[in-house]
C-alpha cells in the first residue's frame, strides 16, 4: 500500500535505517549539529543543521524524543499478498496481526520478527495502522527489513496463505498446549496469529488457525505484552 503524502520520521536508529534503504525517497534530513556526523554524504545537499528545539517545533511535536534527527520522505511502497506468495521460497514465516492497534507493540513486533528472520508482517487494512513516526521509532530502524503487507479480509487472507503451504500457529493463553512443545522443524511454513492484548484473536480467525498454542509462563501472570509475547513464539518457532 501507497500513500502520496510525505511525513517526518524521527528517532537515531529509525533514521539511519532509512537513510540506508535504497527503496526510500528521501526529500529532506533535520539533524543537530552533533549527530551531523551520522548523515551519510550522499545526502549532504538535502541536510538542515538546527538546535534540537527548532527541529522540534519543525516536526510539530512536542512530547516525542527525536534523539537529533528526523527525514522527511513517503511511506514505504508495500508489496500485495499475491505479490508475497509469488516468492518461492522452501521455509518461511510470517506473523500475521489481527486487529492490533498500539504503534508501540507493533514496533516491538518489528523487532523480534527482524531478530528471528520473519519474511513479511501481515495486518488488515481496516481496524489496523499503516506506517507512522511512532510505529517506525519504535521498530527502531528494523521497519526497513521487513515488507508489512496489508489485506481487505484477513480471514480469506489466511486461507490464501494455506492453500500455498502455511500452517496457522495462533496464541491464546486460555488453552492447554504449550508452544514449547510444538515441534516446528516438521512444518516448512508457518504464520504466527496474534490478537489484541485485550480481545485477543477474533472467533473468526480463531477458527482457521490449525493449531492454538500458548506460552509456558507462571500463573499468576494473566497474559504478556504482544511485542513480548511474538519474542518468545518466534524463538520457538525459530528453533528447528
Amino acid at each position: 500500500m501507497e500513500s502520496k503524502k510525505n511525513y517526518w520520521l524521527y528517532g537515531k536508529h529509525n533514521c539511519l535505517a532509512v537513510l540506508k534503504n535504497q527503496n526510500r525517497l528521501i526529500k529532506k534530513i533535520l539533524v543537530t549539529k552533533p549527530n551531523q556526523p551520522l548523515v551519510p554524504s550522499a545526502f549532504i545537499n538535502k541536510t538542515e543543521i538546527m538546535e534540537s528545539k527548532k527541529l522540534m517545533a519543525t516536526l510539530k511535536i512536542h512530547d516525542a524524543v527525536t534523539q537529533g534527527v528526523a527525514v522527511l520522505t513517503k511511506p514505504l511502497k508495500q508489496p500485495a499478498l499475491d505479490d508475497f506468495i509469488n516468492i518461492k521460497k522452501v521455509k518461511q514465516l510470517v506473523v500475521i496481526l489481527d486487529q492490533i492497534l498500539d504503534p508501540q507493540n507493533i514496533g516491538g513486533v518489528f523487532r523480534s520478527a527482524a531478530a528471528f528472520s520473519v519474511d513479511a508482517v501481515i495486518t488488515t487494512t481496516d481496524h489496523s495502522l499503516q506506517e507512522t513516526p511512532s510505529l517506525t521509532k519504535a521498530a527502531a530502524g528494523t521497519f526497513e527489513l521487513i515488507p508489512f503487507i496489508h489485506v481487505v479480509n484477513l480471514a480469506q487472507s489466511i486461507g490464501v496463505l494455506k492453500n500455498n503451504g502455511f500452517w496457522m500457529i495462533g496464541l491464546d493463553s486460555k488453552i492447554d498446549n504449550y508452544i514449547n512443545t510444538f515441534n516446528a522443524s516438521s512444518y516448512d511454513k508457518i504464520a504466527l496469529v496474534l490478537g489484541s492484548e485485550e480481545k485477543g484473536l477474533r472467533l473468526l480467525t480463531k477458527k482457521h488457525c490449525d493449531f492454538i498454542l500458548k506460552i509456558s509462563m507462571n500463573q499468576a501472570v494473566e497474559s504478556l505484552n504482544v511485542s513480548c509475547a511474538a519474542a518468545i513464539a518466534l524463538y520457538q518457532l525459530s528453533v528447528k
